[in-house]
């Protein structure tokens, strides 16, 4: 779970990304499903990255939406995730 101005980012065992409205504390906009379990995210920007048990993939934060920009699939190595930050 991220939170970036007045919008939260969570991403769970459905395998999406969900955009919350902290003021009407609201889901908004459609889920952005993923190729597999996520593990962990992190945003910078309008990128959001979600390490997940099959893939790596990146987001697009827009005005409407979540639009996905690529996946990395396959083996990914197993040292530890850094933060974009």
């Amino acid at each position: 779970m991220c939170a970036v101005n007045d919008k939260v980012y969570t991403c769970g065992i459905d395998d999406s990304v969900k955009q919350i409205d902290v003021a009407s504390k609201a889901y908004i906009g459609a889920d952005t499903k993923l190729g597999s379990q996520p593990r962990g995210m992190d945003i910078k920007n309008d990128i959001i990255v979600v390490g997940c048990m099959k893939e790596v993939s990146t987001l697009l934060i827009t005005l409407d939406n979540l639009v996905s920009v690529f996946f990395v699939r396959g083996k990914l190595d197993s040292g530890p995730l850094q933060s974009i930050t």
